[in-house]
């Protein structure tokens, strides 16, 4: 509706979606007021909210040697010696690594990972698509605003469909005259004649 050109008053489209947001406002204000008074009393813990000290905690005290903060210590299994200390630091001390976002990927796969996860999204942003594959570009840009919580980046099945848009980025990117090399326009013309 919002992108429609048959629409002439862009002012309705506006005053429909505050009224909207206001029903959902309304529907769900318990659930709402109880999300701040919960943040609220967690705001009031300080340095004693359990994610504080898990996050302070992943950070200066897990790593085993300084590589390991480029490289990551990997996935654990609990059958291994590193998966039952993850395991001991969850039910003893409550510090569960998938709460903490960003940290979790960097934790597991270091800061060459959460460099190349930012390579990536910045590159299928700046990449120009034709009009009917901007979902892929939407799909990225959520991504972006999704990273500090993690975003789902170490999870099989969540890659695969990540990998799947960054094809369709590529496969379908309009590229510039002004990108096309001289060795490009050789090749065209000879595979023309």
């Amino acid at each position: 509706i919002v992108l429609s050109k048959n629409i002439k008053s862009k002012y309705i489209i506006g005053i429909l979606g505050f009224l909207i947001v206001v029903l959902v406002l309304y529907q769900f204000r318990g659930i709402f007021s109880e999300l701040i008074n919960t943040s609220s009393y967690d705001i009031g813990k300080g340095n004693n909210y359990i994610r504080i000290k898990a996050a302070k905690y992943f950070l200066e005290q897990f790593y085993p040697n300084k590589i390991a903060y480029l490289t990551g210590n990997g996935d654990f299994n609990i059958n291994s010696a590193y998966g039952l200390k993850m395991n001991d630091l969850s039910k003893n001390f409550g510090y569960y690594l998938g709460d903490l976002g960003i940290i979790m990927p960097f934790v597991k796969y270091g800061i060459l990972f959460i460099m190349a996860i930012i390579f990536l999204l910045v590159h299928a942003v700046r990449v120009k698509l034709p009009s009917n594959l901007l979902f892929a570009k939407v799909f990225i840009i959520n991504l972006i605003i999704y990273l500090p919580l993690s975003g789902g980046f170490d999870d099989p099945s969540f890659i695969v469909c990540f990998v799947i848009i960054l094809y369709i980025i590529e496969k379908n990117g309009i590229i510039k005259p002004s990108q096309i090399t001289k060795e490009q326009n050789i090749l065209e013309y000879s595979n023309d004649k």
